[in-house]
């Protein structure tokens, strides 16, 4: 159960949603924001998954 209170799954459902919905609804979106949109996205995860290896799971003490 506690994978679903993980942020990164959050992010990368939301995020992902949020992508998909523009191109779906035809949104005045192009494709270079898109791509910048997820690029934030990774580098997030990325970085996210990078801390919780260290082992500090990404949070200041």
């Amino acid at each position: 159960m506690q994978k679903f209170t993980s942020r990164k799954l959050w992010t990368a459902i939301l995020g992902s949603a949020l992508l998909l919905a523009a191109r779906a609804l035809d949104l005045d979106v192009g494709p270079d924001q898109l791509y910048a949109a997820a690029g934030v996205l990774i580098s997030y995860l990325l970085g996210q998954g990078l801390a919780d290896a260290a082992g500090d799971g990404g949070e200041s003490r």
